[in-house]
């Protein structure tokens, strides 16, 4: 028990959440404490779920006090809920058959040290209450700073929040007149990109044709060549056929008499 009540105080010491043991515990058996301002069950601001069951499933509700007990230590719940078989007196009876059927059996040896469960007992109950509410008001003191702390925190939040809200409100605003110009900007963009589309287009039919035209004249040109060519083969071909032996012979003595001729005259210049 005194290791108990150390690590309770332990707790209590490290954070004021921890704070609910002690109000849960059986030291407030004398004099209740009784804060200042009551803790809320559930937020001021909370809105339900349409959706949610509350009814097979309800929201867990912080206790501001522990729950009733009797003999300082069992539940109420349990006595309650043998009411209805053992009546009224049967859970003490129970209470007290189990505590004399541990001592009968020897499961709890009686011996020296009874006394001193006993006289702890007797301390812890006398320490309860008398200073058990002094204890909760140190303990519970900070719950209510805790929950100040957190509604603020809650508070500052939503402002943020709402702020943001409100600044994105007036940032959509201001884009509502900017939309039109820049959709005009994208309009002018595309027709400058269907433009510049067009006129690499108009360059390409170009050169294509080009290249077409340029094909056409070479051969054209390549044609009346090899015609001109086999024509003049054709004629050369068919004079060198109508020469007889005896025309070339005598062609042959008229070419030598007539350069003899020439080359008696003083004044030829070759």
């Amino acid at each position: 028990l005194m290791s108990a009540f150390g690590m309770s105080s332990f707790l209590v010491r490290l954070s004021p959440k921890y704070a609910r043991m002690i109000s849960n515990s059986a030291f407030l058996k004398g004099a209740t404490y009784i804060p200042d301002k009551v803790l809320q069950e559930m937020p001021a601001g909370f809105k339900e779920n349409p959706e949610r069951d509350v009814v097979n499933f309800p929201h867990p509700v912080r206790l501001m006090y522990p729950p009733k007990t009797r003999l300082g230590f069992i539940p109420d719940s349990w006595f309650n809920a043998l009411y209805d078989i053992t009546g009224v007196t049967g859970p003490y009876f129970l209470t007290g058959g189990l505590v004399l059927f541990i001592l009968q059996k020897e499961l709890l040896g009686a011996s020296h040290e009874m006394v001193v469960l006993f006289v702890r007992i007797a301390f812890f109950v006398y320490v309860g209450r008398k200073f058990g509410s002094l204890v909760a008001r140190w303990a519970e003191a900070g719950l209510v700073e805790e929950e100040e702390k957190d509604q603020q925190f809650l508070k500052n939040r939503l402002q943020t929040l709402n702020s943001s809200v409100a600044e994105c409100t007036k940032k959509i605003e201001s884009y509502k007149a900017l939309v039109p110009m820049i959709y005009e900007a994208k309009r002018e963009n595309i027709a400058l990109q269907i433009e510049a589309d067009y006129r690499q287009r108009l360059a390409v039919a170009h050169r294509n044709v080009k290249q077409r035209l340029d094909y056409m004249a070479e051969s054209a040109a390549l044609k009346r060549k090899y015609q001109r060519k086999n024509m003049l083969d054709w004629v050369v071909n068919e004079v060198k056929k109508s020469i007889t032996a005896q025309q070339e012979k005598a062609m042959m003595t008229q070419c030598i008499d007539r350069l003899k001729e020439l080359s008696q005259r003083k004044n030829l210049v070759f």
